[in-house]
């Protein structure tokens, strides 16, 4: 390859070793492990900046995990179609910084500052409706938009006039819910411009478009008599701007090795394999839905009940459909698998005992956590939905998201214990070696008309 320096072929050469062995495996393992091999390979996680990085890799790679049938992707179109409606979310704890949102769908939360910029700017006007109308005490006044050519109708000018005015009061009501969504600081950003000569005292502000939001605060506004002096766009009389800087490894980066593996001795017992149970309803549906639910519940937990009601799980609709479509769900499907994540997360608000799950007083409480230790002579990894001590009592609780139809719920929860006893009972054990009070453990199904199946752990701790 001419032209090509010693630096451009030894980075060929490490581009080759790490794509060959994914084009060699294609077709005998799973496309998006080959892809999640090449990129670890290339030292993909070295070019990530924050976390929210990292979690737009893993749901990418997810996405192409659930759009693959024997070894390669089924449908480019639909894939290509998820993609374009994917987007990373942000850490919504403590960890996250910035929140970008429509003043919509910031109804009900709080922030410590909220910025509201652009506020000189003028919605777009609509354009004239075919029929504009209101219902009155005695009927409905209506009237249609004027033909071409003829005259203006009274009529419809004065429903023009209401219209107007309910759009004008909207924005009044907007500007105060952004306003008061801040606890301590608020910016209220907007571009005035100036008007009149340049003689002292003759230059002045020009009163903002009247059916913009900052028109609403300009007679509140103390502003200067003067604007500042107005001055060339040092943008506009600069060269073009250099294009970014080119952003590469070193020549000599190589991933990094693997941490040298755990010395397993003759005694020290093999990682156990928990046999899956079975759902015979199980597909990628319903995986999604309780990985998002069981996702807003974490979130729940960190911020506290008392900050959620139906109105903050509504402003979530839109997050809540990115995620079901970034985790496999079909369109076809998507909209009652949305309902369900909805109505659970409504049943948890509205239930006295999904409410108790998540007291405050509750003391330990946590949310998924995650455990690993030793039981029955193997290694086990386990992830508690949710635990919590409460008079003297450490709790275990599951939650499950599937639905009961039929007319026998004891029946079905009765069904329910039994098949995930076990599982509970492994986690009652891992804990036990932690906390030595008694344990409770319980199933919670928010999408079932009481839910709720709880037993004492009586296994000896010295099993």
């Amino acid at each position: 390859m001419e032209g090509i320096g010693s630096d451009g072929h030894a980075r060929l050469d490490r581009v080759a070793a790490a794509l060959l062995p994914a084009f060699d495996e294609r077709g005998r393992v799973a496309f998006g492990e080959c892809v999640r091999g090449a990129w670890l390979a290339l030292g993909g996680p070295a070019t990530l900046d924050e976390a929210i990085d990292l979690d737009a890799a893993q749901r990418f790679l997810a996405l192409l995990a659930a759009h693959e049938a024997g070894g390669d992707i089924r449908d480019w179109n639909q894939l290509l179609a998820a993609l374009a409606t994917m987007y990373p979310t942000p850490a919504t704890g403590s960890a996250a910084r910035v929140q970008v949102m429509t003043l919509h769908k910031a109804k009900g939360l709080e922030f410590d500052t909220v910025i509201l910029p652009g506020l000189a700017r003028a919605p777009k006007g609509d354009d004239d409706e075919l029929l504009r109308w209101r219902t009155r005490p005695l009927g409905l006044l209506l009237a249609p938009i004027k033909a071409r050519g003829g005259g203006d109708d009274p009529i419809y000018a004065y429903l023009n006039v209401l219209a107007a005015a309910e759009a004008d009061h909207e924005l009044g009501r907007m500007l105060y819910v952004g306003a008061t969504r801040a606890r301590t600081r608020l910016h209220l950003v907007a571009t005035g411009e100036s008007s009149g000569g340049a003689a002292p005292g003759a230059a002045k502000w020009k009163p903002p478009q009247r059916n913009s939001a900052l028109a609403k605060l300009w007679s509140a506004l103390e502003l200067p008599t003067l604007p500042p002096t107005a001055s060339p766009s040092p943008i506009a009389n600069s060269a073009p701007f250099p294009p970014p800087p080119l952003l590469r490894f070193p020549a000599g980066f190589a991933v990094p090795a693997l941490a040298g593996a755990v010395a397993m001795g003759a005694d020290m017992p093999a990682a156990a394999i928990e046999p899956p149970i079975p759902f015979e309803w199980a597909h990628a549906t319903a995986a999604a839905i309780g990985t998002v639910t069981h996702r807003l519940l974490a979130q729940l937990a960190r911020e506290g009940i008392a900050k959620w009601s139906d109105g903050r799980v509504a402003t979530l609709h839109a997050r809540v459909v990115m995620e079901l479509r970034s985790g496999g769900v079909d369109e076809e499907q998507l909209v009652r698998a949305a309902d369900d994540v909805d109505r659970a997360m409504r049943n948890v608000l509205a239930d006295p005992r999904g409410r108790w799950l998540f007291d405050p007083a509750h003391a330990e409480a946590a949310s998924e956590w995650a455990l690993a230790g030793v039981d029955h002579g193997a290694i086990v990894h386990v992830s508690l939905d949710r635990t919590f001590v409460t008079d003297g009592v450490r709790w275990i609780v599951d939650f499950k998201t599937g639905r009961h139809e039929g007319g026998d719920t004891n029946a079905f929860l009765s069904h329910e214990q039994e098949r995930y006893r076990a599982q509970l009972e492994r986690y009652a054990r891992i804990v036990g070696e932690l906390d030595p009070r008694p344990i409770r453990l319980a199933l919670y199904y928010p999408l079932v008309d009481a839910g709720w199946r709880e037993w004492p752990f009586a296994e000896s701790r010295e099993n």
